[in-house]
């Protein structure tokens, strides 16, 4: 090999080295599968309010991350909802470069989690649930490609229906005076006609949902959305409307 061919490949490497996606990290906190450390994501640092609406019987696991926490199920193979804290300023942060790898969650034991293969075949996208939080943050960023933050989505309704539910609560949350919860989660509310995916047996959610609270207004509203390639987004619910729809009462 030449020496300037040599030259070229260990710039190469070196090049591509520096631009390598980052690679999610948990620290030892993050490995309790307990709320207890990141409490303060939830409305009163109460994480009480969420977990009393899910039964024992979807076996729900609390998962903290840098900036959001799961309630995942080890039965939907799903999370059942995300809550993030934001702001003004972290929305207005620059957002994420595109390119990142899905990865199956470390922290949940091998045949209670989803796995990239139970995608395979399925026409399905993979929605990300918990997103804003992480903008301007590599590693909270990296850890939004957990599939324990991830639902099956049908694509156009990923890229044409749930991202504009996205972008009318960035917009909220950019011009807030203080911090909002948003809270986004999956609802299962047929099961007889429920797709599944993979040998995992990944549900895929009838409908999903986005929960805006801001204290500082005393204000709540929320999209709930049939999960559907062809699915229109009616106007926002208030709070007292969401929770006859999704049977949820989340908020103190």
């Amino acid at each position: 090999m030449s020496p300037y061919m040599l030259w070229a490949g260990l710039l190469s490497t070196t090049l591509l080295a520096s631009h390598a996606w980052a690679k999610a990290d948990y620290n030892g906190q993050q490995r309790v599968l307990n709320f207890e450390k990141c409490a303060a994501f939830f409305p009163e640092n109460n994480p009480k309010l969420v977990l009393d609406n899910y039964s024992q019987a979807l076996s729900p696991s609390q998962l903290c991350s840098d900036s959001f926490a799961v309630l995942y199920s080890k039965r939907t193979k799903t999370p059942l909802v995300v809550v993030e804290k934001l702001n003004a300023s972290m929305v207005q942060a620059k957002g994420e470069t595109s390119g990142q790898a899905y990865f199956a969650d470390s922290r949940i034991d091998k045949g209670e989690a989803a796995e990239l293969s139970d995608w395979n075949g399925s026409g399905m996208d993979k929605g990300r649930l918990g997103l804003l939080s992480s903008f301007g943050q590599p590693n909270a960023n990296a850890q939004t490609y957990a599939l324990t933050n991830v639902v099956a989505q049908p694509p156009r309704f990923h890229k044409q229906v749930w991202s504009k539910v996205e972008t009318e609560v960035k917009n909220y949350v950019s011009v807030a005076k203080g911090d909002v919860y948003v809270y986004t989660g999956a609802l299962f509310t047929s099961i007889d006609k429920m797709q599944i995916l993979g040998n995992n047996r990944v549900w895929v959610p009838t409908h999903l949902y986005k929960l805006v609270y801001d204290p500082q207004t005393n204000n709540a509203w929320a999209y709930v959305v049939a999960n559907e390639a062809d699915a229109q987004i009616g106007k926002p619910l208030n709070y007292e409307s969401f929770m006859r729809t999704a049977r949820l009462r989340l908020l103190p």
